[in-house]
């Protein structure tokens, strides 16, 4: 199944995420393939198009929940 899921980081943190993100942990957990990646031109949010048979592997990304809103 395909999923698209978006998000937007919160005040204040967007530095942190594009460290996280730079650091690699951008990429998606096991189990999913991500299809395509596109955000907003101040970087403020965006969204992913992903594949999986797991639904639950797409909410599996903990390293972004502190700073993002989904």
């Amino acid at each position: 199944m395909k999923f698209m899921t978006t998000w937007h980081a919160r005040p204040g943190t967007l530095r942190e995420a594009v460290g996280r993100f730079l650091a690699g942990l951008g990429t998606p957990p096991a189990g999913v393939t991500l299809l395509g990646r596109w955000q907003s031109a101040d970087f403020s949010g965006g969204f992913s198009l992903l594949e999986s048979d797991n639904p639950a592997a797409i909410l599996n990304r903990p390293q972004f929940g502190p700073i993002c809103l989904s």
